[in-house]
């Protein structure tokens, strides 16, 4: 009986060891004494784990209020027929937004702006209309391949793509829609960037359909990595508006807001119908465009510059003294000194600079409206405070006069090139 019992005490722990989940472990256990330890795992050979879904998704929105004086809004102190020597105006923004990674090398993005349709560098709407609520637009709608480590491609209404130190030539409110192609030369610094932005179109009976508007934009930024107490951006571009004369329409017929576009229109050109207005620009539009920007890693001072030269700008003295000068070059710049308090998590940049844009340098219709549009000579001035939670207080103040007195803004002319003052403080927050 013992004999037995013995026997089948036996047999139940052979079964039990020979069991596929202990046999696997005693295996791996004689292996790891037999066999010297595997070395670790190569970081570039391992498979990456899925992002978490919360990390897949990253909301990027921000709220803002603004308080906003003005003197001499028309430039034209004594020119009784402008009554704004005074203006107080309260202004909110809102953008809402997002962006979802598809997959390793694809990201989509969304985001709604407040802003009015007929003026692009803006998403600022004014407290002024009676209670009524503020209109949401589809600011930005994209998609971007990473297509490698080096190139990218990108489609939709996006930021501009190209490297703009300062916002003389391109608003940073203003949204190109269309295609755009980012190249990385390796880890040389060098970037290349070219973009098909399609400004309107038009059907036609025309096979070419040659009445399409493009903005075709490429650019060259080169960032070296061997400065080690600053970075440096230095950018080169050129910026080509196909028939340029749908945007200049556009602002005749009151579709965009022709308030301070100073781009002159051609009195010799089309008409609009049963009118006597021009319908077209003076001059074409073929930007070069040249930049820096320069901050201190070791040192709170930045500097940031920018000069722009329309090579398609016209010049006609038989048409009087408002078309007597070519009037397409653009420069200016604006030097900052930054403190910091590490320990409270505050910053503070103070800025200033100068921009003189003339009439024709840029198109009017993208470059930053806080700077006057064209035809202006502007002195910025602002001081940036950032606090704990995203959080921004602001303010500026920008004094400007006109370049040429002979060209109208908005169809109205003045007799005096009187000194402009727009003081701003701004509350804003990121969430």
């Amino acid at each position: 009986m013992q004999t037995r019992r013995r026997d089948a005490l036996a047999t139940a722990l052979t079964r039990a060891v020979l069991a596929p989940g202990a046999l696997l472990a005693l295996a791996s256990a004689a292996h790891a004494q037999a066999a010297p330890p595997a070395p670790a795992a190569s970081p570039v050979a391992a498979a990456s784990p899925a992002p978490a879904p919360e990390k897949r998704f990253r909301i990027a929105s921000d709220v803002g209020l603004r308080s906003e004086y003005i003197h001499n809004e028309g430039f034209a102190a004594n020119d009784t027929t402008q009554k704004d020597d005074h203006r107080v105006r309260w202004r909110a923004r809102l953008r809402f937004g997002g962006e979802y990674d598809l997959g390793k090398s694809v990201t989509a993005g969304l985001r709604l702006s407040t802003g009015d349709n007929s003026y692009p560098s803006s998403g600022w709407s004014s407290f002024s209309d009676s209670f009524r609520r503020d209109l949401i637009q589809v600011d930005r709608a994209y998609v971007n391949w990473q297509a490698s480590r080096d190139v990218q491609i990108r489609v939709g209404a996006e930021a501009n793509p190209l490297f703009t130190p300062t916002e003389m030539l391109w608003d940073a409110d203003v949204q190109p829609a269309g295609l755009a192609e980012v190249l990385k030369a390796g880890k040389s610094g060098l970037v290349l960037t070219a973009g098909q932005f399609m400004l309107r179109e038009y059907r036609t009976r025309s096979a070419s359909n040659d009445e399409n508007s493009w903005l075709f934009a490429n650019g060259l930024a080169y960032t070296p990595s061997s400065l080690k107490a600053v970075k440096l951006t230095v950018g080169l571009s050129h910026y080509a508006y196909n028939n340029p004369d749908v945007v200049a329409r556009s602002l005749q017929l009151g579709e965009l807001d022709s308030d301070f576009k100073s781009n002159r229109f051609d009195p010799r050109g089309r008409v609009l119908p049963g009118t006597t207005t021009p319908a077209d620009y003076f001059s074409r539009f073929h930007i070069l465009n040249a930049g820096m920007r320069l901050e201190g890693a070791r040192t709170p001072w930045s500097l940031a510059a920018d000069a722009a030269l329309n090579t398609s700008a016209r010049a006609d003295a038989t048409l009087g003294p408002a078309f007597a000068k070519k009037s397409g070059f653009a420069a200016g710049g604006l030097l900052g000194y930054r403190f910091t308090n590490t320990v409270k998590n505050r910053e503070v940049t103070i800025r200033a600079g100068f921009f003189h844009i003339e009439p024709d340098a840029v198109l009017a219709v993208f470059n930053n409206d806080d700077l006057q549009q064209t035809n202006v000579n502007s002195v910025p001035v602002d001081i940036l405070v950032r606090l704990p939670g995203g959080v921004r207080l602001g303010w500026d103040t920008y004094f400007q006069k006109r370049i040429d007195v002979n060209i109208p803004s908005a169809g109205v002319g003045h007799r005096e090139n009187a000194l402009k003052v727009r003081s701003r403080l701004t509350v804003s927050a990121g969430f």
